[in-house]
């Protein structure tokens, strides 16, 4: 006759919710870094931009225009374009050193600055400069945006 310890069920039953505790918790963290810090376009500020250009800003803070994405059919050279950020770069939301990012652009003094966000109700400050690194995800809501989507 075989005979089995009265403690083995509970003890298998501890490990496996320790395993399990553990995967869900693991599954958390990736979560977390995940969708740390998302970047999301502003659409009040978008609206108000007359284009929007994808831009390389060096380490001094100064940006050249590389491309223009929207208005789609611009005829102008996207080199050509003054850019004036009008803020230090080091104030400018999203900002992450010198690289190519995505720029919401309005027409001022024969320049061309970075849309302020507009007075609305729940946006960010008034006034705040918002620039966006250019990445695949920009890039995806910059589409959705002008198709009218979400």
């Amino acid at each position: 006759m075989r005979h089995s310890s009265p403690m083995r069920f509970p003890k298998v039953r501890l490990v496996v919710s320790a395993l399990l505790l553990a995967v869900w918790l693991g599954y958390l963290l990736f979560l977390v870094v995940g969708s740390r810090d998302p970047i999301v376009l502003s659409r009040p500020q978008l609206a108000e931009a007359e284009l929007c250009v994808l831009a390389t800003i060096d380490e001094a803070g100064q940006a050249r225009a590389t491309q223009i994405l929207w208005p789609e059919h611009d005829s102008r050279d996207a080199s050509a374009l003054t850019l004036d950020l009008r803020t230090p770069i080091a104030e400018i939301k999203y900002y992450r050193g010198p690289g190519v990012y995505l720029l919401p652009l309005t027409r001022d003094d024969g320049a061309y600055v970075v849309t302020p966000i507009p007075n609305l109700p729940g946006n960010a400050p008034i006034g705040q400069r918002l620039i966006y690194p250019a990445s695949p995800e920009t890039s995806a809501q910059l589409r959705r945006i002008k198709r009218g989507e979400d």
